[in-house]
């Protein structure tokens, strides 16, 4: 009964449900849904390839709401308003840096640009694509930033990369640092922007078991403006080893028109759910699916996961970890002060520490976004 009586709420027609902010009339950019596939096709040492489908949905940055019963960003579930989240969600705590919770998606990356140099007056407008969380649940392999001027250039790119063990990597790429020599420039006056973006980065983020931390990463994308009216996503990112051998070609591509939530009635709005719902849930169980193949079938060597460098982002703690950290930093706290040589000790970690300091520290406890740093000293 209580089906009966909420399901035809929660697939009613999008032209029903809660309409977009008033931030959307400024932006190129809708929500939309974006059926897609993604293809693997790995050919050193050993070929192994396999394509499956895949959902992205595309979020102008800075707009929340909601459209229809099928997409929200940055909501709350409530079931007797109308700020509720819809079958599939996008929430700024899962991307960029951890914490923060109280930004929103725009929020967020102004301060990730932030820490990185780019000035608040280099972008204006911001796509992320993403694959969205169904009742709660996904898991993000890659989600594509596309940041863009006030002339609607494409300047940079952001791949928000994540692995299995709940690492991640932010890689900020910029239009024409394919060889890190900086933008492109023309001789012909007013120029089209380019229908690809492309870069060269070194990789340094443990992602398959299969391969080694070194290499170079190369990415091709496709200016989704490029394709107006219809927004279109063909993105490849290809692996080279340390020897400069290719090794893995990745691609995710649109395989149809995207759709508009708005415009879509009920028998639309229940066909896609039906469709779509279950491919986020099966995209890890298909990872360890294709890597039980190359491990039993391919015999390829393992990598086990090395710890991650300062430019990746820890796994979250766990609630153990977290309730056991200031008992770990006060006992370091009491070693130092039995040191017959004064000693100052940083301590950093996603972990958060006591948010006061002890007598002997001469720095304050900080917690930025995805570290927190404090500085014991002996007496």
């Amino acid at each position: 009964m209580y089906q009966a009586i909420w399901l035809p709420r929660w697939i009613r027609p999008s032209g029903t449900g809660t309409s977009t902010s008033s931030k959307l009339a400024n932006s190129p950019f809708r929500p939309l849904l974006l059926p897609c596939k993604t293809t693997h096709a790995r050919v050193f040492p050993k070929k192994h390839s396999f394509g499956y489908s895949y959902l992205f949905v595309g979020v102008p940055v800075g707009w929340h709401g909601k459209v229809g019963s099928l997409l929200s960003v940055d909501t709350h579930c409530c079931f007797d308003g109308n700020e509720d989240k819809g079958w599939f969600h996008v929430q700024a705590g899962d991307y960029l840096e951890r914490g923060s919770e109280e930004l929103d998606l725009k929020g967020k990356l102004h301060a990730y640009l932030e820490s990185q140099g780019v000035k608040s007056e280099e972008w204006t407008h911001a796509y992320l694509v993403t694959a969205p969380k169904f009742l709660g649940y996904s898991f993000n392999p890659v989600s594509f930033w596309y940041i863009y001027s006030d002339d609607l250039t494409l300047k940079y790119m952001i791949l928000e990369v994540n692995n299995t063990f709940d690492e991640r990597r932010i890689y900020l790429l910029k239009a024409g640092d394919d060889a890190g020599n900086g933008t492109t420039t023309s001789s012909t006056p007013n120029p089209k922007p380019p229908k690809r973006f492309t870069n060269v980065w070194t990789k340094d983020f443990h992602v398959s078991p299969f391969n080694s931390r070194k290499g170079t990463y190369s990415l091709s994308a496709l200016n989704p403006l490029a394709q107006s009216p219809d927004i279109q996503i063909d993105n490849t990112i290809t692996l080279k080893s340390s020897k400069h051998h290719p090794k893995l070609v990745a691609r995710v591509f649109s395989t149809s028109a995207p759709l508009d939530p708005r415009t879509l009635n009920l028998r639309q709005t229940t066909r896609f759910i039906t469709a779509w719902w279950w491919v986020g849930l099966v995209t890890f169980p298909r990872i360890v699916r294709e890597a039980g193949k190359l491990f039993f079938r391919r015999k390829l060597h393992v990598w086990y996961r090395p710890e991650v460098d300062r430019q990746s982002i820890g796994r979250t703690p766990t609630a153990e970890e977290s309730t056991l950290a200031p008992f770990i930093t006060s006992h370091i706290q009491a070693l130092l002060t039995h040191t017959p040589t004064p000693l100052s000790l940083t301590l950093s970690s996603p972990i958060p520490f006591s948010t006061t300091t002890t007598p002997q520290s001469t720095t304050p406890t900080t917690q930025s976004t995805t570290t927190t740093t404090t500085t014991l000293t002996s007496p």
